[in-house]
């Protein structure tokens, strides 16, 4: 009875060793993993805040060049949808104009440059997403299907009259809309300000 009494409180005696001996390396390890993760954890920050600031500059250059191109041809805008020839929902990179001009790489949405604005419209899937990209550069978004947003033309019309500009025709890369978008939009544009459609430029 003895022995047994004896055995058991060394055991305890052990368990309780072993159970101060986890909590004191589980205690150093997590100190140790927290000390190495924060310098970590900063520099990816810093490398993310850096990465973001150079997007931001590139999308403004782009804008940039583009008006530049946009005072050559005399438009009033452009337009970057985001398929393709063949109507893809995922082109290739050649034809990633609008994630080239706005850097939302969103598969569904386009994107809308005057000479002193830009928007983008997609809809509720990439709400959030765009949000995120578009955030600091001059795009403003657009909310496909949500009370208050226009539509394109109304859009452009208005900018278009805002800035009293002598540009009356918007340019499109005819290579990468249907039949059916060209004249849809070639309504749209006259009713809303009288503008017309050019579709035989890709900037």
């Amino acid at each position: 009875m003895c022995f047994h009494k004896c055995v058991a409180k060394i055991v305890k005696k052990m368990v309780i060793k072993a159970r101060s001996t986890i909590i004191f390396l589980s205690t150093t390890h997590f100190l140790w993993a927290t000390f190495c993760f924060i310098p970590f954890f900063l520099y990816l920050c810093k490398v993310e805040m850096t990465n973001n600031d150079n997007m931001k500059n590139l999308i403004a250059q782009r804008l940039s060049d583009l008006r530049d191109v946009l005072r050559r041809e005399h438009l009033a805008a452009f337009i970057f949808p985001s398929t393709d020839p063949h109507q893809s929902e995922y082109p290739a990179d050649h034809w990633k104009g609008r994630q080239f001009i706005s850097g939302f790489d969103g598969s569904a949405g386009t994107a809308v440059v005057t000479m002193s604005a830009a928007a983008l419209w997609t809809d509720s899937r990439y709400f959030l997403q765009a949000e995120e990209q578009l955030r600091g550069t001059e795009f403003q978004l657009m909310k496909l299907k949500m009370e208050g947003t226009p539509s394109m033309a109304q859009w452009i019309g208005q900018q278009v009259a805002r800035a009293s500009a002598s540009a009356t025709e918007v340019g499109l890369d005819g290579m990468v809309c249907s039949a059916s978008m060209v004249a849809d939009l070639t309504r749209e544009l006259r009713q809303n300000g009288g503008l017309a459609l050019r579709t035989n430029l890709d900037p």
